[in-house]
């Protein structure tokens, strides 16, 4: 197994991690909608680890359409739902948590089958990472507001790194992107979803209990 390989393996071990155990840990929190994505995302990357190890053929599809449908509605629509809790005291009922995770997860089986929607995926993930961020903002804003400076200040900088992430993605080519042992998509990404995932819940925790929600 080359350095890059190693290398990958690790980045997407770690979003594996962070996906399973910062998932139970919103779940204690009484927040459904970011415990249940932060276990897609872990999901997700647990079958990219298996379909680079040539485990399960199947696990190829399962990681594509679990990453689609967490960088177009899981991470964003319905992370941005979830983070409303402590931010706006915005909670959705059950039943329609339920529903809001069944109409993302049907829309994004469209973004991988039909053409028409697969043509608009790079865009439509890029859009959808920068209005997620913009949201983060309300999240640095408030941390700001009660005094977890910190907090603020490790947001900012994980928003700027993971705008910088949706830009090369899908629309940037890196210099030695198949050799390059740190520099690549998959390391890059993959570490930056990962801190800024971290970040989220423990500003989330923060802030809930300056707010005596938690």
């Amino acid at each position: 197994m080359s350095s890059r390989d190693m290398m990958i393996y690790t980045a997407v071990s770690s979003l594996v991690w962070v996906g399973f155990y910062y998932g139970y840990r919103f779940l204690k929190l009484k927040n459904d909608m970011l415990g249940y994505e932060w276990f897609f995302l872990a999901v997700s990357a647990t079958n990219v680890i298996l379909d680079k190890a040539g485990v399960f053929e199947f696990s190829a599809y399962v990681w594509h359409y679990l990453d689609t449908f967490s960088k177009l509605f899981g991470v964003t629509v319905i992370g941005a739902i979830g983070l409303m809790k402590v931010t706006h005291n915005f909670e959705l009922s059950k039943g329609k948590e339920v529903l809001v995770f069944v109409v993302a997860l049907v829309l994004s089986y469209g973004f991988e089958t039909l053409d028409f929607m697969r043509a608009a995926l790079p865009v439509a993930s890029m859009l959808a990472a920068v209005l997620f961020l913009i949201f983060c903002g309300c999240i640095v804003q408030q941390a700001f507001k009660y005094k977890l400076i910190l907090h603020g200040w490790l947001m900012v900088v994980l928003i700027v790194l993971n705008l910088f992430v949706a830009a090369i993605q899908d629309f940037m080519v890196l210099p030695n992107e198949d050799t390059a042992v740190f520099f690549n998509k998959w390391v890059i990404e993959t570490f930056a979803w990962s801190l800024i995932f971290t970040e989220i819940f423990y500003v989330y925790r923060a802030l809930a209990r300056k707010k005596g929600m938690a």
